[in-house]
């Protein structure tokens, strides 16, 4: 028969396998579900400019997440101001670290390339797109579905297509 010394003992060790085992599934839990997506969102925006004009933006934004760091983000639309209508065309290349054990990334460098059609007025554009901040964050609500917080206007959401 084992003692209440012996018993105490074995249970401290399942113990503390158990809170090892939750800790090391807590860091690596995000590493794997997050990277390496697609995903797709259509959005209109409605803003006044600092001169109270009214523009709408009409875009599908494409993402896509690779586990090398790299996130690409493709905006085709079109801009309405003033009656003027301006075709949006641009890529993003941001480079991105992960904070470990979390679903927040931190922005390290982005380059912007656009199409010579895109003439649409960077102002209202550079508030949409990575609005001066330098992380953002991404979470999987339901299945295919991903939240997207702070990358492209405060929030979206957008329907992983990988696959």
């Amino acid at each position: 028969m084992m003692t209440d010394k012996l018993l105490k003992i074995i249970f401290v060790i399942i113990m503390l396998i158990a809170t090892g085992c939750v800790i090391f599934y807590y860091f690596i839990r995000d590493e794997h579900h997050l990277d390496d997506f697609r995903c797709q969102s259509d959005v209109v925006v409605r803003k006044a400019d600092s001169s109270g004009e009214d523009a709408e933006i009409r875009v599908t934004s494409f993402f896509i997440f690779n586990s090398s760091g790299a996130v690409t983000i493709i905006h085709k639309g079109i801009m309405t101001q003033k009656g003027e209508s301006y075709l949006i065309n641009r890529d993003y290349q941001v480079s991105v670290d992960k904070v470990v054990g979390s679903n927040i990334f931190n922005i390290t460098d982005v380059k912007m390339t656009k199409t010579p059609e895109d003439l649409a007025p960077e102002v209202m554009l550079n508030e949409m797109v990575l609005g001066g901040t330098n992380f953002f964050s991404v979470s999987q609500i339901k299945g295919q579905v991903r939240l997207i917080q702070g990358l492209v206007l405060p929030v979206m959401v957008c329907v992983d297509m990988h696959s």
